[in-house]
C-alpha cells in the first residue's frame, strides 16, 4: 500500500513501463531471469509494468556503461570484509562506477555532497566509531534510491553463546582461523 501511495503522490498511479536489461546468467545459484521475473510480478502489483530483455553478459555490459539501462540486475560480491567498497562501488558521488552509470554525468544532482565526507571519515574512524559512521553511511546509500539490494537468504550460521568471529561475507569463505569458542 506504501508504495502505491508513492506512486500517487509522484503522478504515476497509472503507472508506466520500463524495459528490464539483464546479464542471462546463473550466478552463484541465482537465474537472473526467475529472479528478474519475480520483480516483474512484484512491480505489477503497483502498475509499473517490465519488458524482460536478457542478453548476454558482454551485451549487457556495454549496455549500461553506454547509453544505460532503465532498470537492471547484476551480481555484486566485495573483494574483502567492510562496508566501503560498497559505498566505492555504489554510492552517488563523483567516481563510482553507478554514479556513472545511473546517469551522473548529465544529472549531477544524482550526487550527494555528504557521501564522500562520511565515507572517508568512516575510512579514518576505529572501532564503534567506525561502525557507526558505516551505519549511516547504508542509510545514505538506502536513500539514494538508485541500488535496490536483494540478498541472498539461503546464507544460514548457526552459533552458540561464546562463539565469536563467525561473520558472513559474499566474497569470502568463512574464516575458521577467526572462530574461536570461551
Amino acid at each position: 500500500e506504501k508504495a502505491k501511495a508513492l506512486m500517487q503522490e509522484a503522478g504515476a498511479a497509472d503507472g508506466f513501463t520500463l524495459t528490464a536489461t539483464y546479464p542471462n546468467v546463473n550466478q552463484y545459484g541465482v537465474d537472473y531471469t526467475l529472479m528478474m521475473q519475480k520483480i516483474q510480478q512484484d512491480l505489477v502489483e503497483i502498475n509499473i509494468q517490465l519488458e524482460l530483455q536478457p542478453v548476454e553478459f558482454s551485451v549487457w555490459r556495454e549496455k549500461v556503461n553506454g547509453d544505460g539501462i532503465p532498470l537492471t540486475a547484476v551480481f555484486f560480491a566485495p573483494d574483502y570484509y567492510g562496508s566501503s567498497q560498497y559505498a566505492q562501488y555504489f554510492a552517488m558521488m563523483d567516481g563510482t562506477v553507478w554514479y556513472k552509470r545511473a546517469g551522473g554525468k548529465n544529472v549531477p544532482s544524482l550526487a550527494n555532497p555528504e557521501t564522500p565526507k562520511l565515507l572517508a571519515a568512516a575510512l579514518a574512524a576505529q572501532g564503534e566509531k567506525s561502525s557507526e559512521l558505516f551505519g549511516k553511511l547504508a542509510g545514505v546509500l538506502a536513500n539514494d534510491r538508485i541500488i535496490l539490494p536483494i540478498v541472498s537468504p539461503d546464507a544460514v550460521f548457526v552459533s552458540r553463546k561464546g562463539i565469536r568471529g563467525l561473520r558472513f561475507s559474499a566474497c569470502c569463505n568463512m574464516v575458521l582461523s577467526d572462530i574461536q569458542a570461551e
